[in-house]
């Protein structure tokens, strides 16, 4: 547990463990593992997890046949991929749409993972967003997803339920695009499912989409129309060619007033959303991933990297060293180490997020100007009050009052011209906290994630909607014959014993800073090496709170930081 004084860490070098030992136990337990499951699930596991070509698997199954291996000749067979009369593709203008069907995904994935659904009542979430399938031309796919949202276990698994592929546009029309989606979606809502004898009722709670696609499905105006605000009725100011939202405190919008059509200026027809029984207003989220980290950090960046020379760093080269020599700090909860600076138009939502409340708060001291050293804390110190499920709550006023600090004093700052529909909707975002649960309990990443699977998975450029299509089948099928687990499991295993205890050494600790918020509340410290070296100590595993990674500063001091992303 971090404190703000005596913390204890723990020490790497008490723990020994012999990774031959290790490793040969594993080999051996997997090898047991693997001899109790048949040869074609394995190849469908691979063959799924790798995206391997069906023509290098028939090869593969070539060889293996003359081997004597009883395996079927063509991979087709071996991993079920769906015939040609398997589905039904929809015309919808201006390219074509296959409904996989919201019962039929959700059935197999739980019936596969029955054990983690206790919960009769599942709140589901839907994405809808663009993915561009390549760069050379305009061909993209619009999948509907959904995910679960309070069944911890399998929260970041996402499922696909409609496909969409257009050779140009996106649909015309978002009422045709979401038709087929709707209308099952309200029978299901209604009647659930019964799976082994169990019935789960469930209920749609969130709707996560970026700006454009968030236009799209309400069918109102976009993020840069002078009613472009989908949480409040601000009226927008046209400066220099930009449009500013400048207004704090415009009346909110409801549920009501949304489909009652209040601000004609806002909407442009009938949502498709509007058929079933959720909230329009709260219920359609303002998530952080495009909000925050691709919208407000990026254009901060650019600001500090290529803006004027008032906003300018005069150095960012040594910022971009620091980046460099943290790099070997990063623990493996990061997917993406850092980057430099003069790559940041290239860097992924992860990397702003990491930017934002990790590296930035200690690259940018003494670097860059104290009022926007001070204004990008107001920033960072917000967002990691909300992202934690610890603080999301119980600071959430104060992160408001943070955020809004941080809005007013960003046009006097940056130009009010740049107050747009990201930096705006900071005022709002700790409101979908409160309904919603922490940043990460609403974010993008999951699906962004996903997008990427049906990305690598879509290899068939004359086809792109039907071989997407197969691929995800196939995932399924192989998800629900095979659930090996991920993680390595131990042939000596030990059961938990909450009486083990783990060794460590304890540190002094100190805080780094006191504004705009102390930050031990969100967990940054200096630690101080103590001299001369206590004895290590023993605690209870269960008092371990947060995993932590430090920055050396000199031999004998060191800023550590709480993971708290989640996602």
């Amino acid at each position: 547990m971090l404190q703000p004084l005596d913390q204890q860490f723990v020490n790497n070098s008490s723990i020994t463990v012999n990774s031959k030992d290790f490793f040969d136990d594993y080999i051996l337990l997997n090898h047991e593992r693997i001899e109790k499951t048949s040869l074609d699930v394995k190849l469908c596991k691979w063959i799924v997890d790798f995206h391997v070509s069906h023509n290098c698997v028939n090869a593969l199954l070539l060889i293996l046949r003359s081997e004597g291996l009883d395996l079927p000749k063509d991979t087709r067979t071996l991993i079920k991929t769906p015939k040609p009369n398997d589905h039904t593709i929809i015309s919808i203008h201006p390219g074509s749409y296959i409904h996989l069907g919201i019962e039929f995904m959700l059935s197999k994935f739980i019936t596969a993972h029955l054990e983690h659904f206790k919960n009769d009542q599942i709140q589901l979430a839907m994405n809808v967003d663009g993915l561009p399938l390549t760069s050379s031309s305009k061909s993209s796919l619009w999948p509907i997803l959904i995910s679960f949202v309070n069944v911890q276990n399998v929260s970041q698994t996402v499922i696909p339920v409609g496909l969409y592929h257009g050779k140009y546009k996106k649909p015309t029309s978002s009422n045709d695009y979401l038709r087929p989606f709707i209308d099952e979606m309200k029978h299901f809502l209604s009647t659930g499912i019964t799976i082994n004898n169990n019935i789960f009722k469930f209920e749609l709670v969130q709707v996560v989409c970026d700006a454009p696609a968030k236009a799209f499905v309400l069918n109102v105006k976009g993020h840069n129309a002078y009613h472009g605000c989908n949480s409040c009725t601000v009226e927008g100011d046209f400066i220099h060619n930009r449009m500013a939202y400048l207004d704090m405190n415009a009346p909110l919008r409801t549920d009501q007033s949304f489909r009652t059509k209040i601000d004609e200026f806002y909407h442009k027809d009938v949502s498709p959303l509007e058929y079933l029984p959720i909230d329009m207003t709260s219920s359609v989220v303002l998530e952080y991933m495009h909000n925050v980290c691709l919208g407000v950090m990026k254009r901060l960046l650019a600001f500090w990297v290529k803006g004027n020379k008032s906003v300018r760093l005069d150095n960012p080269e040594v910022i971009s060293d620091e980046l460099n020599k943290i790099k070997s700090f990063f623990p493996v909860e990061f997917n993406r180490l850092p980057r430099t600076l003069e790559e940041f138009e290239y860097w992924k939502a992860s990397e702003f997020r990491t930017f934002l409340i990790y590296t930035g708060p200690i690259v940018l001291k003494g670097r860059i100007k104290n009022s926007f050293y001070k204004h990008f804390m107001l920033l960072s110190c917000a967002i990691r009050l909300l992202i934690s499920f610890k603080t999301a709550y119980t600071y959430n006023n104060f992160a408001k009052m943070l955020l809004r600090q941080f809005v007013t004093e960003y046009s006097v700052l940056y130009g009010k011209e740049y107050v747009g529909y990201n930096v705006h909707g900071l005022i709002h975002i700790c409101d979908f906290v409160l309904l919603h649960g922490n940043l990460d309990a609403f974010s993008a990443f999951k699906y962004e994630n996903y997008l990427q699977f049906v990305k690598k998975s879509c290899k068939n450029a004359r086809y792109p909607l039907q071989d997407t299509y197969n691929r995800i089948i196939e995932q399924i099928n192989t998800t629900s014959t095979c659930t090996v687990k991920k993680y390595p499991i131990l042939k000596n295993e030990i059961d938990y014993d909450p009486s083990i205890k783990i060794e460590v050494m304890k540190y002094n600790t100190s805080i780094v800073f006191q504004n705009p918020i102390s930050s031990d509340i969100i967990k940054i410290f200096y630690t101080h090496e103590i001299i001369p070296k206590p004895p290590l100590t023993s605690i209870d595993v269960d008092s371990i709170e947060y995993k932590c990674f430090s920055f050396p500063i000199n031999d004998h001091k060191s800023i550590v930081l709480a993971l708290l992303h989640s996602t």
